[in-house]
């Protein structure tokens, strides 16, 4: 006999008014500029009053809090290892992919990234952390691991890479 796992409850009608708030700010932020977008204007989309918004986030600035830390998580992402050429560059490029798409998603922390890292420090630092960890990423695993299988004759061990005194003696011969 199936057990079942107890469904977790559903949300309830404030947590559901929140994430309503969150996607409309997101969808208007990244339509119309988070410069552009006001409090009012997220209310007045939601058909809801400014105070049951201002219940749920003390000021616009919070709403944004919030949204960065979903994208922060959304782009909690790294490459993993391969083993061949055509894997490294196939996942490579499905890394890429899904990390515009996630830029995509949050675009309007990219129009004014200046302002809003200038207005906000927390958000700032954050911003660094993952422009760090992003950084980190690129120097490692999947691009080296491409690098390498690519000098790799299939099925064969790693090619020592060419040096300029290799390349000196292969100039020699080649005349």
């Amino acid at each position: 006999m199936p057990t079942h796992s107890p469904q977790p409850p559903p949300p309830s009608r404030s947590a559901r008014t929140r994430e309503r708030i969150l996607r409309v700010s997101l969808e208007l932020f990244n339509h119309q500029g988070e410069t552009n977008v006001t409090t009012g204007h997220i209310a007045d989309e939601l058909n809801i009053s400014p105070g049951n918004l201002y219940y749920h986030f003390r000021n616009k600035d919070e709403i944004i809090h919030h949204l960065f830390a979903e994208f922060e998580k959304a782009m909690d992402l790294s490459p993993g290892e391969v083993s061949d050429a055509a894997s490294a560059m196939e996942d490579m490029w499905l890394y890429l992919h899904l990390m515009f798409e996630r830029i995509w998603a949050y675009r309007f922390l990219y129009r004014n990234l200046d302002d809003l890292l200038t207005r906000d420090n927390k958000l700032k630092s954050h911003f660094n952390i993952i422009i760090g960890h992003k950084r980190a990423e690129k120097g490692s695993s999947t691009a080296q691991s491409a690098a390498e299988a690519a000098r790799r004759p299939p099925g064969g061990p790693p090619r020592r890479p060419r040096t300029a005194r290799d390349s000196r003696g292969f100039a020699r011969h080649a005349r």
